[in-house]
């Protein structure tokens, strides 16, 4: 497979599942600007390639894909207005829902921005044909990564090796940026003033080396069991000391 130039991130991607005769499972939903966005490939989607792909409207529409089986198709444009909701207090938006990035060639230095947001993603050249082989390779297990993508990859891993970094005092931060708070509301959470908050808030993203309160909330919701890991440690060496 070193002859494919474009990548798809992650083993089986969710919501793509092979059928008992060995075909794909032909479940999509996508947002109507990542429809607009691939205009020349959404016939072929429907009519040769045979994927069923369902039309995303609102926010509202997102709820039927929660826990479900389908994969929800992204391009840039719908990503950037993704990462723009959950920006203003919707961290939790896209819990339960199965993601998989659309990018073009010349959209491959965006990716870094939505790591967070995707379980995986893909780079086509614009035929349906390259985009039923690449949907179809994720689909029986397959991860085919180009070297650039690696450190982009590795964000999320890295992050986790820098949370013994963090004191309880961070580590406190990080659920109630899940939950889209101000620094207002952490201040009254925390008890402590919004001077201080907002000093906490800003070591916590340095630390982290996260650009934003949303790749901290993204984080944190991602890796919820390796943060109450790390606060737990935390409070056993208290009570020994």
């Amino acid at each position: 497979m070193s002859n494919l130039s474009s990548a798809a991130r992650g083993a089986a991607t969710p919501g793509l599942r092979p059928s008992s005769e060995g075909q794909t499972g032909k479940s999509f939903a996508a947002f109507k600007r990542c429809l607009t966005a691939l205009p020349q490939v959404q016939p072929a989607l429907t009519e040769i390639i045979g994927f069923r792909v369902r039309r995303i409207d609102g926010l509202q529409d997102l709820e039927t894909l929660r826990w479900s089986s389908e994969t929800l198709l992204l391009s840039v444009r719908s990503l950037d207005r993704l990462q723009d909701i959950i920006s203003s207090g919707n961290a939790g938006l896209m819990r339960g829902i199965h993601t998989l990035g659309v990018f073009m060639p010349s959209q491959l230095g965006r990716v870094r921005e939505f790591v967070t947001l995707l379980d995986g993603w893909l780079v086509w050249s614009g035929s349906a044909d390259d985009l039923r082989a690449k949907l179809n390779l994720a689909a029986a297990g397959y991860a085919i990564v180009a070297p650039a993508m690696i450190s982009v990859m590795a964000a999320d891993q890295h992050r986790l090796s820098l949370l013994d970094t963090l004191g309880a005092s961070h580590l406190a931060l990080l659920p109630l940026l899940e939950q889209g708070m101000t620094d207002e509301e952490i201040s009254g959470a925390i008890g402590a003033t919004l001077p201080t908050t907002k000093l906490l808030v800003r070591q916590l993203l340095a630390r982290l080396q996260c650009r934003n309160r949303t790749e901290a909330a993204i984080f944190a919701w991602r890796h919820g069991p390796a943060l109450a890991q790390r606060r737990a440690a935390l409070e056993g060496g208290d009570q020994n000391a």
